[in-house]
């Protein structure tokens, strides 16, 4: 089922009992305090980078954490807010974070640009972003999702090049072309060391801004 067809925080009467039994199984447990909702967040990013959004499920993800289902209810009503939240988490987390951190910069453009090629290589901001693209593929707000936050990306890349002079329609060409480089980093994951991303990254500024 789509995510699009789920209402937005409503949860039955029962998810919501349920719920609130478990969050207080956990507590008497003490073990709503070991995991963060973020833990779980992570988690799921994990599993779905490995298996697909099919293999997200509550059970495979307490027994993968080492903790009981009342766990996951403290923090959830039910998946379909695990995977409503894990979008959420991916936008907010691994690009607006990007954003905020270089937005606050007072450098050059090329010093804001490497930042922020720098900053999403060396910590893998862009692991998930192919796995995000293939559950869009068929969801419907999984794609709203993947599509929003690519053009937020755009946006701020294309702002970037423009603070150097380039021409509106030029910048925006240019920014696609490091969106290109950034996705296309993901499949060279594990086979060069940091000084090679450090090198491709200032031959990429060194490309973009010639």
């Amino acid at each position: 089922m789509s995510l699009a067809n789920v209402p937005e925080g409503i949860s039955s009467a029962r998810r919501r009992a349920r719920a609130a039994r478990a969050g207080k199984l956990a507590e008497s447990n003490g073990k709503n305090g070991n995991l963060s909702k973020e833990d779980w967040l992570n988690a799921a990013l994990a599993v779905l980078n490995e298996e697909g959004v099919n293999a997200v499920k509550v059970l495979p993800l307490s027994k993968r954490l080492g903790v009981t289902r009342g766990s996951f209810y403290w923090h959830f009503d039910d998946r379909d807010e695990l995977l409503r939240e894990v979008l959420r988490h991916w936008d907010e987390e691994l690009t607006g974070t990007v954003i905020a951190h270089a937005s606050g910069l007072e450098v050059s453009p090329r010093e804001k640009l490497q930042d922020v090629l720098t900053n999403v290589l060396l910590n893998r901001r862009n692991i998930y972003d192919t796995a995000i693209s293939a559950w869009g593929a068929f969801d419907e707000e999984a794609a709203k999702v993947y599509n929003r936050v690519i053009r937020k990306r755009l946006r701020f890349l294309s702002t970037i090049l423009a603070e150097a002079g380039i021409e509106k329609k030029e910048a925006a060409f240019r920014a696609r072309l490091v969106l290109g480089f950034v996705l296309a980093e993901v499949s060279d994951r594990g086979r060069r060391s940091k000084a090679d991303m450090q090198d491709d990254v200032k031959r990429c500024c060194d490309i973009i801004f010639a």
